[in-house]
């Protein structure tokens, strides 16, 4: 290609400053290496999964221990000073307040999201049984790619993962919930709305099937028209929903479940 004249005519502006400032760049930019890779949010499960079926198909009854959890959480211990150890809240991707893509596109942006404390997760209002949890319960608070482990087999019981909302939901509303999980089994998704031991506990209850342990997958629990569910709706302080959980087990048949709970983030869209 022939250059342009007006290009070939070097004015004696640009020899004086474009040549030392060509100069003075050269060595700066020779120092950037390559980009970092764009971070996923939210981010890919951290413990690669091994092989889970074999544990489902001959389970340990009742709640699993470190050796039958361990395709899904590596070697992940399941004991009370392993169970302190959760990230930063900062590491969620998703701060408190803040509605998941996924939410948005669901309900709409009239929808209000909320992180539930660590404090809330975990037994303190529930009975014993509900101790079926590898890790610290409140690592379910953020949404960083790990999270409590879920395991057990029983035909006498129930065990998993419960909350209680306190004050995050306003005084009338319709509730969801986003949970990013992975697994395999059967569970079930409740609004609660009351303590276990109240007069009929369960305002709604999503069953949940668990397909795949490799990566968690973003789910809404809100409203399934094919099986007539509607969310849990209510009017007055008085019928605020307590609490949720992601339970498994029976007192009729034998129930074998495994599953990580990355983050369960609820949601109020207003009546």
């Amino acid at each position: 290609m022939v250059a342009s004249p007006k290009l070939l005519r070097a004015t004696a502006w640009s020899a004086l400053y474009l040549v030392p400032l060509a100069v003075a760049l050269a060595p700066t930019t020779a120092c950037f290496g390559p980009l970092p890779e764009a971070l996923t949010c939210p981010p890919a499960a951290k413990v690669k999964a091994g092989n889970c079926l074999p544990v489902l198909e001959n389970p340990p009854m009742g709640c699993f221990g470190s050796e039958a959890l361990s395709c899904l959480g590596g070697g992940r211990l399941c004991d009370a000073e392993a169970a302190v150890d959760c990230p930063a809240e900062e590491a969620s991707c998703f701060p408190d307040g803040d509605c998941p893509d996924a939410v948005v596109e669901a309900v709409g942006d009239g929808a209000t999201c909320a992180r539930i404390p660590r404090s809330d997760f975990g037994f303190e209002d529930f009975p014993d049984q509900f101790a079926c949890v590898c890790g610290a319960p409140g690592c379910g608070s953020i949404c960083d790619g790990v999270g409590p482990i879920v395991g057990l087999s029983t035909n006498e019981g129930y065990g998993g993962l419960v909350m209680t909302l306190g004050d995050l939901v306003p005084d009338s509303g319709r509730l969801g919930l986003y949970v990013r999980l992975r697994g395999l089994g059967s569970a079930t998704v409740v609004v609660l709305t009351g303590p276990f031991d109240a007069p009929d506990p369960v305002g709604a209850a999503y069953p949940v099937a668990l397909t795949s342990a490799e990566e968690f997958s973003e789910v809404i629990y809100y409203q399934e028209k094919s099986v007539g569910i509607e969310p849990y709706s209510w009017w007055g302080p008085q019928d605020k929903p307590y609490g949720v959980g992601i339970i498994a087990g029976s007192t009729m048949e034998l129930v074998t479940s495994l599953y990580e709970v990355d983050c369960v983030i609820p949601f109020v869209v207003p009546n």
